[in-house]
């Protein structure tokens, strides 16, 4: 059983645990079309995220994380999500996108996570291998044969030459990587 908090806003995070040898966290938020699920590392960074439309939000937590969740009321505000990374424009804290929002706003969320430097604003994106990896094997059609025979063949080639690709796109539009400490 994992151990859960819903602040006032209904969001509910999970105290860490452990899944395939790596120590992480989970959170809930009720948005404005169903459930979108997080599941962080110890760092902040996202190492999956689903949207479903279920409203049952503790269900679709414990579907998430395969586990059940004991459910504490705080009646306390919703506690921004911990990133371990500083701005490196200007020093700044780092925080998620979506944390600038209230959960009943949140309608649209992309694919590639989004951090935001809260003292000047410089934008950030987190695509590392865990959630890169789970990506494509989600979405195996979206890759040509000899792509898929690539990343058979030499996967972490295949990922390096992906992470590459994301880097490029994201520089055109001064959206830098996220560097955790």
């Amino acid at each position: 059983m994992v151990k859960a908090y819903r602040s006032v806003d209904h969001r509910i995070k999970t105290e860490q645990y452990v899944m395939e040898g790596i120590p992480r966290f989970s959170l809930a938020e009720p948005t404005k079309i169903g459930t979108l699920l997080t599941e962080f590392n110890a760092d902040g960074e996202v190492l999956r995220q689903e949207y479903h439309r279920g409203r049952d939000i503790v269900k679709e937590l414990s579907n998430f994380i395969e586990n059940k969740v004991e459910i504490e009321e705080t009646g306390k505000e919703y506690e921004k999500i911990k990133v371990n990374a500083v701005c490196e424009a200007c020093g700044g804290e780092i925080e998620r996108e979506l944390d600038r929002q209230r959960p009943e706003e949140i309608e649209n969320v992309g694919v590639v996570p989004i951090y935001v430097c809260k003292k000047c604003g410089r934008r950030y994106y987190s695509m590392n291998d865990l959630l890169l990896k789970r990506l494509i094997n989600e979405r195996k059609d979206l890759f040509e044969p000899n792509e898929l025979e690539e990343l058979e063949q030499d996967e972490r080639a295949f990922l390096a030459t992906l992470q590459a690709n994301i880097i490029r796109i994201f520089a055109s539009k001064r959206i830098f990587r996220l560097k955790t400490k």
